[in-house]
Order: structure tokens, then C-alpha cells, then sequence
């Protein structure tokens, strides 16, 4: 057999064993869609109390092989009793990096690697009564503990948001934040106990009052800062930062930890350097200018 006849099979027998893997990488991801989305259905009745609902689930090998990308569109939170008709979050869609392995793998949980969230909307609603639209998780039923089950296990590299929008309303404590167009990456080991976690925000209107006072109203806001992430002590530390609110540059050093006993522990200093007072008018509410 000579050298041509030789390259020509090799190259017929890579050519065959790719179209298979292409195949099979497309073909895969529709035996599972339907297991899948019976699953998340089911799953979200179970647990929550609220109204949840979706489009359709599209799952492919192709665009994160060899993991496996699954992502949810038109995703609907909706309240109900107190809340009936009020979305706490809506999102144009949700992508998924999960682990192959263990999506095949019945007696493993579900690894998310990566999560993207495009155009999400989160509206956070507490009434006078500490009644919160966000206190939607049921009761789950007692476990032993030794042989609970868990079926998803988040160990993310990468989390984004794209051109999201956020409202906080706490009516309890007379607070309000509002963020529109806000477009956040972070990335680090979530596996780790204690990681870095590098992050980037940009805001483009960042309103927010207390107490009947608006201390900022659309307010472009940028930030670059990484956090130190410090779980089993459920502390969180700024460390490298640089944040900017309008014209006015800022500097923040501190942390923040939540207690068991629900209390919060936080301690931070600010610094202005290199600003002038033309800066710092650019944050004085309309109402005072």
C-alpha cells in the first residue's frame, strides 16, 4: 500500500469519527430535554410559592464542549397571595455551563460551572410588616443528615449580567435602591471556603433614598473591585477597588459579616482622593443643587 493510500484512509477515517462526534454532540442534548425539563418543573413546584414559569429550555454540547450549555428562556417569577401579579424576577433567558458528567451520571449531583443572566429584572418588595416577596422557599421536610441528597452543586468560575435592571423596596425601613442597565462579571473559585472574587459593575442610572431623602437620582456608577470571600466565617472583605459615582471618585476599605444570630457586622472608611469640589457637586441631590 503506498504512502498516498495510507494519508488518504487516515484522513477518511478522521473525517468519519468527526461527523460521528458532531452527531452525536447534537443528537445527545434532545435525549435528555425532555427528563430535563420535567425535572425543573417539578423541582420548582415542589419548593417554592410562587407562580414560575419559562419558554422553552434549549440544551447543546456545541457551545461549551466539552461541557454542556443549558439555558432557560423568558424565565417568569411570579408572587402571589400578598404579592398576586408582581414579578420578583424576570429574565429575557439564563445560560447554564454544567458539567457533562455529571448531567449523564444519575448518582451525581448537577455541577454549574457558569451562569449568564441577559436582561434580568429583580424587584425586591418589603412591606411595613417585614413581609418579604422574596420569602418564597417552602419549608423543606426533615432530613437525616448523613443521608440527604443534594441534585445540584454550584462550583462557578463565571457569573454575568447583562443589562439587567434592580429595585429594592424595603417599606419596613423607608428604603429604596433602584439600578437600571446594570451590566456585572465576577470571577472566582467558588469551590474554595475562601477565594478572590474579581468583579466589574457598570450602572448606568443608580437612584437611591432613605428616610424620605434622595441621596442619589440616576447616578452613572462604575466599579472594579475584588472581594475576599471568606464563607465558613460569613465574612466579605473589599480589598483592590476603584469605584466612580458620576464625576466623583471614591476608595473603600472594609468588611462585611452576617451573624448567626441574623445580626450584621460591617465596618468600612471611605477616601476621596485627587476630587474637587465640582466633583462632590456632582453628587448633591437635584433637590439641594
Amino acid at each position: 500500500m503506498n504512502l498516498k493510500k495510507v494519508v488518504k484512509r487516515i484522513f477518511s477515517t478522521i473525517l468519519v469519527i468527526v461527523i460521528l462526534v458532531i452527531g452525536v454532540a447534537i443528537a445527545v442534548p434532545y435525549f435528555f430535554k425532555e427528563e430535563i425539563l420535567v425535572k425543573i418543573k417539578e423541582e420548582a413546584n415542589n419548593s417554592l410559592n410562587a407562580k414560575v414559569d419559562f419558554a422553552d429550555v434549549n440544551l447543546s454540547l456545541l457551545r461549551s464542549f466539552p461541557d454542556f450549555s443549558f439555558q432557560m428562556d423568558k424565565l417568569s417569577v411570579i408572587g402571589i397571595d400578598d404579592f398576586e401579579g408582581m414579578n420578583l424576577v424576570k429574565a429575557e433567558n439564563i445560560d447554564f455551563t454544567l458539567d457533562l458528567m455529571s448531567v449523564i451520571k444519575s448518582d451525581r449531583p448537577i455541577e454549574i460551572q457558569t451562569i449568564t443572566f441577559d436582561q434580568p429584572e429583580v424587584n425586591i418588595l418589603i412591606l411595613k410588616n417585614g413581609q418579604a416577596n422574596y420569602d418564597i422557599v417552602k419549608p423543606s421536610e426533615p432530613t437525616n443528615e448523613e443521608s440527604a441528597e443534594y441534585d445540584f452543586l454550584i462550583q462557578l468560575k463565571k457569573y454575568t449580567i447583562n443589562e439587567g435592571n434592580f429595585t429594592y423596596d424595603d417599606r419596613a425601613a423607608n428604603m429604596f435602591l433602584e439600578l437600571k442597565n446594570l451590566n456585572h462579571q465576577g470571577r472566582g473559585d467558588f469551590t474554595q471556603d475562601v477565594f478572590d472574587l474579581a468583579t466589574k459593575t457598570n450602572v448606568e442610572h443608580f437612584s437611591a433614598s432613605s428616610g424620605g431623602v434622595r441621596y442619589l437620582k440616576k447616578a452613572n456608577t462604575k466599579l472594579e473591585a475584588t472581594f475576599n470571600i471568606d464563607l465558613p466565617n460569613n465574612t466579605y472583605t473589599l480589598k483592590d477597588n476603584d469605584l466612580q459615582i458620576n464625576a466623583m471618585k471614591l476608595l473603600a476599605n472594609g468588611f462585611v459579616q452576617l451573624k448567626e444570630n441574623e445580626d450584621i457586622n460591617i465596618d468600612f472608611t471611605f477616601d476621596a482622593p485627587k476630587n474637587d469640589f465640582k466633583n462632590l457637586l456632582s453628587l448633591i441631590p437635584s433637590a439641594y443643587t
